[in-house]
């Protein structure tokens, strides 16, 4: 029997096709595992899913949809635009109301990526003493290290990330991250999940090396990073990120 691996997606129905080449790419490399895929939306229905059902079932794997309330959201975080739209930030909720209980672990990513290779030792990554791992945090632009540094908070990198639902259960309320979402909200303008899990996950955040596990191809990365060092991280990374600046 494969080793279980619970992941966490977050899309609605009009991205959804977006999300395809992940969804095809983190079960094409994760052969290996038996892929529980929690689609966290606003507004997806079954009948939206079964092009990415009968992808599941090539390789053994499930598509489960998560339901989150945008109504019940609103007011209590804000979104920028359109761009960001309340359910991307379904994983406030995602711990305390919208995992089911049995789920103790999970790994984040985002659809903006594709998966290059098997993420099962990131997925087991020994978190004890740790609520999160991620990507270390000398990949990410300097404005965002500086930004968390006026914050208070480490630097989490949100699109590959590994969670301890279990400890944050215990140790965290919904309400203390809605609580640090408003302080987030005040300083910085809107509700941003990385900002808001940084500041409640400070010193208990495990860095991994970006350049083996996730690398960001954009231009800013191109500017400080240099295209040669990136052709190299591709050779063993095992996301790229395509984010959109």
């Amino acid at each position: 029997m494969k080793p279980r691996m619970n992941v966490y997606l977050t899309t609605a129905k009009s991205v959804l096709c977006y999300a395809y080449p992940m969804i095809y790419s983190l079960f094409e490399q994760n052969r290996d595992s038996e892929v529980y895929l929690y689609l966290v939306s606003e507004n997806l229905e079954e009948a939206d899913i079964l092009e990415e059902k009968k992808l599941a079932d090539k390789y053994n794997a499930h598509v489960i949809i998560l339901h989150f309330n945008e109504k019940m959201a609103e007011g209590k975080i804000i979104s920028v635009s359109e761009h960001w739209p309340l359910g991307t930030l379904g994983c406030y909720w995602l711990f305390h109301e919208l995992l089911p209980e049995d789920v103790d672990r999970i790994l984040a990513l985002e659809a903006d990526a594709i998966v290059t290779g098997s993420l099962r030792e990131f997925y087991d990554t020994d978190l004890k003493g740790y609520y999160a791992a991620c990507p270390d945090p000398e990949h990410k632009p300097l404005s965002h290290r500086r930004l968390m540094e006026r914050l208070k908070g480490d630097v989490l990198t949100f699109v590959v990330s590994v969670y301890d639902v279990e400890a944050i259960r215990q140790d965290i309320s919904l309400e203390q991250i809605l609580d640090v979402d408003r302080f987030v909200v005040k300083e910085f303008g809107h509700s941003q999940q990385e900002l808001t899990f940084g500041i409640l996950f400070k010193d208990r955040i495990k860095f991994m090396p970006a350049e083996r596990l996730c690398v960001e191809e954009n231009k800013q990365s191109m500017d400080y990073l240099g295209i040669e060092y990136l052709l190299g991280c591709e050779r063993e990374c095992k996301v790229l990120h395509f984010s959109s600046t």
